[in-house]
Order: C-alpha cells, then sequence, then structure tokens
C-alpha cells in the first residue's frame, strides 16, 4: 500500500495527539476479556500508557484463563500502538 502525502500528514497529526500523561493502571483485573477491552479503550482515546498489575494468586482459587489466547489476540492489535507495562506488585 503506497501511502499520499496527505496521508502521511494525517497519521503524524494524529500520532502527535497521544495522551503520554495519562496512564491507566489495571490493578488485580483478572479477567482477560476486561484487559482486552479495557487496552482497546485506551487506544481509541488515544492514552499511550497501559501499566497492569496481576491479581494476587490465591491458593485453590483459579483465575479465568480458558480463553486467554482468545482475548490475547483481540487485544494484540491495540497493543502495537500503547505501551503495556507489566508489574509484579504494585510497588514495582
Amino acid at each position: 500500500m503506497e501511502f499520499t502525502a496527505a496521508r502521511i500528514a494525517k497519521l503524524a497529526r494524529v500520532a502527535s495527539r497521544r495522551v503520554e500523561g495519562m496512564r491507566i493502571v489495571l490493578d488485580g483485573v483478572a479477567d482477560p476479556g476486561n484487559r482486552a477491552a479495557i487496552i482497546r479503550s485506551a487506544e481509541a482515546f488515544g492514552i499511550l500508557n497501559v501499566h497492569i498489575i496481576p491479581p494476587p494468586v490465591i491458593p485453590g482459587k483459579q483465575t479465568p484463563v480458558a480463553r486467554k489466547k482468545h482475548y490475547r489476540a483481540i487485544s494484540t492489535g491495540s497493543e502495537k500502538w500503547i505501551n503495556v507495562i507489566r508489574h509484579d506488585t504494585p510497588h514495582d
């Protein structure tokens, strides 16, 4: 696909309007579908940074990961355009 000068200028304008100062923090969001939806929404609103803190591990309780690959595929396109920063704990 070839880009015209007008298309390149529009892409540059849109990219320059990304919101770097605002960050979204997902603290303990266990459901992969919810995480994917939030990441897609962040991208749609031009937010550049999303931080993910996994839910605490509770012995005997599993987090919803059965469809993890499916939901990862849903948000994969958005992750190309935003920074997804993963942390082990809220203190990282």
